[in-house]
């Protein structure tokens, strides 16, 4: 914020102080120059008329001092009747609101200077006014004037305003008449810088009134070009009325036609101007710059021209280099919104009946170009496209820079809409963060995929309101910042963050009215809250996500193991390796204990630098993932398979080689075990063993032999080598889940010791399948005399367990140098990744 006015020297010059917010309190402002306090003859006058301006607010009673006699409060508590009984106020937002429907009818923007005198009372507080010198004046009238079309500049070009600027700007004055006891009546006005200094034939150089020179009137309006393409210029005069001025009537005037002006005074005193910027918080620098680190596009929507946009995007940390920016106002945006305006407001049909009929009967009216494609594309040298419909046919036949840039000016609320409808048709993923005041922004956040609502910072219109909105400030620090919705009761409905309002009265309207129009939103902020807590939530999101996709992927790939093991069975004709209860065992409770337990892994120290994929699939076809889900499971899981399919057919074999040897033994033969032994001797009775596929034994003659249980042995050993199976399939899961622990880190780089849940969760499902395996064995023990110890397969277990337990070494090792490979292939894309996001080079690339 630049205040500007004449110097007190004998040769008058333009002195420009410098002024910023307070990091703590926005509401606060300070001078950079120290020594500013030398210039204080010449601010004053521009604080009384900031103080003075805002005589429309109603005075509050309770402002009278306690101290004072009954005669005193009598004649303030009069002066607050008449003050308070005064329209002033109405008349000026009803001028107000007259002033926006001209610049909109008139193809022009909405003067923004209009609101750029609120928060100023924090500069007239600084200079040392307060909110008591209200009691001194009385307001009488409110006088306004505008002009829709800049007059012709003489002389040195750099005062005129470039021909893009000129078209779309709006000159204004706001004036108050206000009544001093002592001094009499005084005209105290505000605006456009350029219309005030036309205004103005003299200027206060902080002792006395001098005449304006050319060279001196060059410099200010200099100063006010240049302002007004970066921010907001105000500027402020000054001039004594007669008491027959002061009665007459409010007065609203076009002098757009007009050399002169009638009724609104000339000749005025020019006390300086203030041009005004907005500033981007401390921390959004911070939080662009790690957005950017994530691969995450911040792009910011802007209702103002190019030029502010630019100015305000770059305090941000956004690229306003070449290919930066889009205007998506169209080139019919103009009369659209002035019939859109006409349709909407009943109070202006009738002034505007004829405008309204013409632009009815005449569609092509409404698509005049208040700026040539020509002059545009001089602005924006990339050339690309303006008006949000052709943002798509750029985007099918020229490139997709319009996707890639940081800024978009000149923005609705429906072309806004629209923007993020086609990011997403094209596969980007939308977090749109706005403001929980508008309610124009409801159809914003019901077209993001995710919507945060931010409570705006609240700016101070009058010095009761700074002190009101500095207590509420230092009284709420410990209070939460963050609710979510919705609201589970209606009781909080009214209980929220209303620190930003002044009334109880206010406090439960804007309360009601912010939980409304953030109601698509998941989270909404307070104003104060930094958006650093949004990057926080991104990465927690984005670590959460990541985990129960990671997980997920392993139970998915658990599962098709255990499939895979049970038809492999089946396919070789050996008995089923899993029981019905053994696989809803596996499937309902082992393996997914174990999968979700990796959602307990720490973060990755890389999270916020990777670039996550688009949210399309047409990039990558079906196939393309089968073929790498298909070579990632036959070499992490398929090999395991194998071995537990060739354990189990290690363990039937036994089955059958040990029931061969108990009746050879029992009838004193030498035993031959072979796919179908048969004895047939002398000897009653002869029998038949068949081993593998289907183990049984056959007696003729009906013969029993004594305490040989054949179904019960087969069932017994077939139990014992399915629990075997089952154990070691869980156990190699395990091993293999120690990969999964960190996704895109090396066993070296980070320990499977890091996750301590996986740790518990593994130590536990062991120990409870070993009891599991062993109650479902020894539950249906045989006690014959022909009956081996459980777990007790002859000659094989010396292959069986030393092949179960030496196989948890490759199978680390395997599945430790398929995730290499991963990592591998899992950085060059994550580099072609950040390379398509960092590069905004089009068909239009210089380069």
């Amino acid at each position: 914020m630049n205040a500007t006015f004449e110097g007190s020297q004998a040769e008058p010059h333009i002195e420009i102080l410098t002024l910023s917010q307070d990091t703590q309190n926005s509401n606060k402002l300070h001078f950079d120059d120290l020594d500013w306090g030398k210039h204080l003859s010449s601010l004053k006058p521009i604080g009384l008329n900031i103080t003075v301006s805002q005589m429309g607010n109603p005075l509050d009673p309770a402002v009278i001092p306690a101290a004072l006699n009954k005669t005193e409060q009598r004649f303030y508590s009069d002066v607050i009747m008449k003050h308070n009984e005064c329209d002033t106020n109405v008349d000026l937002l009803e001028a107000e609101k007259r002033m926006e429907f001209v610049a909109v009818s008139n193809g022009l923007k909405v003067p923004e200077t209009l609101n750029a005198k609120l928060g100023l009372c924090s500069l007239s507080r600084l200079i040392g006014f307060s909110e008591d010198i209200r009691f001194l004046y009385l307001p009488k009238r409110t006088m306004s004037i505008f002009r829709t079309t800049n007059p012709p500049h003489d002389g040195d070009r750099a005062t005129r305003p470039n021909k893009h600027q000129e078209s779309e700007s709006l000159m204004f004055a706001h004036g108050m008449v206000v009544s001093h006891a002592q001094y009499g009546n005084h005209l105290l006005t505000s605006g456009t810088g350029d219309l005030i200094l036309e205004l103005s034939d003299y200027f206060w150089n902080g002792e006395e009134v001098q005449k304006f020179t050319e060279t001196s009137r060059k410099k200010c309006l200099d100063f006010h070009h240049r302002s007004a393409i970066m921010g907001h210029c105000v500027g402020f005069s000054y001039k004594p009325v007669s008491s027959q001025f002061a009665e007459l009537g409010n007065s609203f005037q076009d002098i757009s036609n007009e050399h002169s002006v009638d009724q609104f005074p000339s000749k005025q005193i020019f006390l300086g101007m203030l041009s005004v910027q907005y500033q981007a918080r401390l921390h959004i620098f911070q939080f662009v710059e790690a957005l950017e680190g994530a691969c995450i596009r911040f792009v910011h929507f802007s209702s103002a021209d190019e030029f502010k946009s630019r100015v305000f995007a770059e305090k941000m940390g956004l690229e306003v280099g070449w290919n930066c920016h889009i205007s998506l106002s169209s080139n019919n945006l103009p009369r659209d919104s002035m019939f859109e305006t006409l349709q909407n407001n009943p109070e202006y049909r009738e002034e505007y009946e004829d405008e309204l009929s013409a632009l009815i009967r005449d569609p092509q009216m409404r698509s005049e170009s208040s700026i040539s494609d020509s002059e545009f594309h001089a602005l924006n040298r990339a050339k690309l496209p303006r008006g949000v419909e052709n943002i798509v046919p750029h985007i099918e036949n020229v490139d997709n820079v319009p996707l890639l840039v940081p800024l978009f000016t000149d923005c609705k609320h429906q072309s806004s809409r629209r923007m993020i409808e086609i990011m997403q048709k094209y596969g980007e993923v939308v977090c749109c963060v706005g403001s929980s005041d508008s309610i124009k922004n409801i159809i914003i956040f019901s077209q993001a995929n995710v919507s945060i609502g931010l409570q705006p910072i609240v700016s101070c219109v009058t010095m009761d309101d700074c002190d009101k909105l500095e207590s509420l400030n230092s009284s709420r620090k410990s209070e939460s910042k963050l609710y979510f919705q919705p609201s589970s009761t209606t009781d909080n409905f009214t209980n929220l963050d209303n620190s930003n309002t002044l009334d109880d009265l206010d406090n439960i309207a804007m309360t009601t009215a912010r939980k409304l129009n953030t109601f698509p939103c998941s989270v909404a902020l307070s104003g104060d809250s930094s958006l650093l807590v949004i990057y926080n939530m991104i990465r927690k999101a984005r670590h959460f996500l990541f985990l129960l996709n990671v997980s997920l992927i392993f139970y998915m790939k658990c599962l098709s193991m255990i499939s895979l093991v049970q038809l492999l069975g089946h396919v070789i004709y050996f008995p089923p390796i899993f029981t019905a209860v053994d696989v809803f065992w596996l499937v309902f409770i082992l393996t997914p204990i174990l999968s979700f337990s990796l959602l307990g892994s720490p973060p990755d120290s890389d999270l916020m630098t990777w670039a996550s994929l688009k949210n399309t699939t047409d990039k990558i076809p079906n196939i393309q993932i089968f073929r790498q889900n298909l070579v990632h499971f036959s070499t992490k899981f398929l090999p395991s398979c194998l071995v537990v399919v060739i354990l189990h057919v290690l363990c039937v074999l036994s089955i059958c080689y040990d029931i061969d040897n108990k009746l050879a033994m029992h009838f004193n033969i030498s035993s031959n075990v072979t796919n179908q032994s048969t004895i047939n001797k002398s000897m009653n009775p002869p029998y038949t063993v068949k081993c593998p596929p289907v183990i049984s034994v056959l007696v003729e003659n009906n013969t029993n032999i004594a305490g040989f249980r054949f179904r019960t042995v087969v069932q017994q050993k077939t139990r014992e080598s399915q629990q075997i199976a089952v154990f070691i399939l869980f156990l190699y899961m395990c091993i293999i889940s120690s990969t999964y622990i960190q996704r895109w880190k090396s066993l070296k780089q980070v320990s499977p010791l890091s996750n301590k849940p996986w740790i518990i969760c593994v130590l536990t499902l062991l120990v409870v399948q070993t009891l599991y395996s062993y109650i479902v064995v020894t539950s249906g023990v045989s006690t014959s005399k022909f009956t081996n110890p459980i777990f007790y397969f002859g000659p094989y277990q010396n292959v069986i367990f030393p092949l179960a337990t030496l196989w948890s070494i490759p199978c680390l090792v395997s599945n430790e140098l398929a995730k290499w490979r991963e990592i591998q292939l899992w950085t060059r894309s994550q580099k072609r990744a950040r390379l398509e996001f960092g590069t905004k080079l089009g068909m239009n690339s210089p380069f």
